[in-house]
């Protein structure tokens, strides 16, 4: 009897993940020993495709619990991966998610780990709270972010990350800056906005933006700067001062 009901919880729960309806949830509501819970679930894995995409997602978890007075669903130990052409392309780890079983959002809390790799590059992102939409393929931010790549590190105080087709993803960090200290002279930048389309290597500096390097500080209302070569590409109302 229970090995039916944990089939056909799993099969609800896999129905509500492809029909996603969106609401606004709050991490807040994480604590289980509040719930009404009468529904636990060991290692459960939930496969979700998308229709006319070759975009797909696993989600599996330790454990999860099912609030029967709310229907909501809380994961621990979370992992979710997103398959392009049967291919792992990113993964986000969290101690807990949560997920309201009407809701199209997922949110990860606690030591939230993104990784993403594409045309060979892979870019580390660590940070509190993310929220994931798994129909428009975007995830949100407004924590504090610490970002690692081969080249350089960036901190910010919150991000976005937007599909631009399936092997292009639009980063936005606000309040950002970065740096890069692995060859002789550093090169440190900020700005209001800085923006990577991943993976290429050029970093777009809007608001405020500003590159330190070879003893010059250039600042500007924009600047687009390849870390890989670590040259200035172009910049607007910008201006140069000697150190």
């Amino acid at each position: 009897m229970r090995r039916k009901l944990t089939l056909v919880v799993s099969s609800l729960f896999v129905i509500f993940l492809v029909f996603f309806l969106s609401r606004e949830i709050s991490p807040k509501q994480f604590n289980k020993n509040n719930l009404d819970s009468n529904i636990s679930l060991d290692q459960p894995i939930w496969k979700v495709n998308q229709t006319n995409s070759p975009i797909s997602y696993n989600i599996s978890a330790n454990r999860a619990f099912q609030n029967r007075t709310d229907k909501k669903f809380i994961l621990e130990k979370v992992v979710i991966e997103e398959f392009l052409d049967s291919q792992v392309h990113s993964s986000i780890k969290s101690d807990n998610a949560f997920m309201d079983l009407d809701l199209k959002n997922l949110t990860l809390s606690e030591k939230v780990h993104l990784n993403l790799r594409l045309d060979g590059k892979e870019l580390d992102l660590f940070t509190n709270e993310i929220i994931l939409d798994l129909m428009q393929r975007a995830i949100n931010s407004s924590q504090k972010i610490k970002l690692r790549m081969h080249l350089f590190v960036l901190e910010s105080e919150g991000f976005q990350i937007k599909d631009r087709e399936y092997r292009n993803k639009e980063i936005s960090f606000s309040k950002a800056v970065f740096s890069q200290e692995e060859k002789e002279e550093a090169v440190y930048g900020k700005a209001d906005l800085i923006i990577h389309n991943f993976p290429s290597d050029v970093l777009i500096l809007k608001g405020s933006a500003e590159i330190k390097f070879n003893s010059s500080t250039l600042k500007g209302d924009e600047i687009q700067f390849n870390y890989k070569t670590r040259t200035i590409i172009k910049s607007k109302n910008s201006k140069l001062i000697k150190s």
